[in-house]
């Protein structure tokens, strides 16, 4: 069963709380490798991806007003990045780079 490969946290419950919707998801995800560095969105850009992790780590990295950056968070297999783009059309506040070398399961925004 597919559910039972899945290393993403929220992909994980979904599959668990309603498989009707997991199987939909899945059909629209395509797993792709990340490489250190990576960069996923960049500040006030647009995605065409919200990224579930299922290996990695992501940062979420903010630039200051004086041109500095500072990492904000950081994401791994518990979460998804680029969500706040996918479910609304707003910017990225923060760049999405890859720290760690990850897969992840990206769907294609609408």
């Amino acid at each position: 069963m597919i559910a039972d490969r899945i290393q993403n946290s929220v992909l994980s419950e979904l599959a668990k709380c309603d498989r009707k919707v997991f199987q939909q998801l899945m059909q629209e995800l395509d797993p792709h490798p990340l490489q250190r560095g990576a960069v996923l969105g960049s500040v006030r850009a647009n995605t065409d991806f919200a990224y579930f992790i299922e290996s990695g780590v992501v940062s979420l990295v903010a630039n200051t007003k004086n041109g500095s950056s500072v990492e904000v968070a950081l994401v791994g297999r518990e979460g998804i990045t680029g969500i706040a783009d996918a479910l609304g059309g707003h910017a990225l506040p923060y760049a999405l780079i890859v720290q760690l070398p990850a897969s992840r399961i990206a769907r294609p925004r609408s």
